[in-house]
């Protein structure tokens, strides 16, 4: 019997940790793998990014914001879901996912864009806060109905193989005294 509470135990903090998982948003120029995150402005036209909450193993809403500095002119942003908060990610979108509880990737919308095919090499679109986020960063909601703080992403427009893309971990500044202090 003991055994078998520990167990029963064991399995409910293992599945509560996975869905603690926030992920991230992410930025694809592709919406059958999601996985490419440069894009190329080398003509005039129609462009599409797609923002996508990736590596979470369960979440029911995210809000973010998007920043750019590429030469493509905004032209519109289309929910994958009903229920949406705003629709414009240059100022910043809440989004409820319609299936409920999902894990990633989670398409939340499609921006688009009208290409000059002039943007600079290395320009690009980075995942932000909202700036309507009471906690001051990109927020998720998981399954179990509690905030979580999915990572960032970039989309890199016209990279030239120096400019990397993709998610951004966050790291804190640290120095050698703090790290020994772990440890005494």
């Amino acid at each position: 019997m003991k055994k078998a509470l520990l167990l029963v135990l064991g399995l409910c903090l293992i599945a509560s940790s996975a869905f603690a998982q926030p992920g991230a948003v992410m930025l694809f120029s592709d919406n059958v793998t999601f996985a490419n995150c440069d894009l190329t402005d080398n003509v005039a036209g129609l462009v599409s990014v797609f923002a996508v909450h990736s590596f979470t193993a369960g979440a029911t809403a995210a809000q973010f914001a998007i920043q750019s500095n590429h030469t493509m002119s905004y032209l519109a942003y289309a929910s994958a879901h009903q229920v949406n908060v705003g629709n414009d990610p240059n100022v910043g979108v809440a989004v409820t996912y319609d299936a409920g509880c999902s894990a990633g990737p989670i398409l939340l919308g499609t921006i688009s864009y009208f290409a000059s095919g002039t943007s600079p090499p290395c320009s690009g679109i980075l995942v932000i806060a909202d700036a309507s986020a009471a906690s001051g960063q990109i927020e998720g909601v998981d399954c179990l109905f509690l905030s979580t703080f999915p990572d960032a992403s970039n989309l890199t427009v016209n990279t030239d193989g120096t400019c990397p893309c993709g998610r951004i971990v966050p790291v804190e500044e640290t120095n050698w005294g703090r790290v020994k202090a772990l440890y005494n």
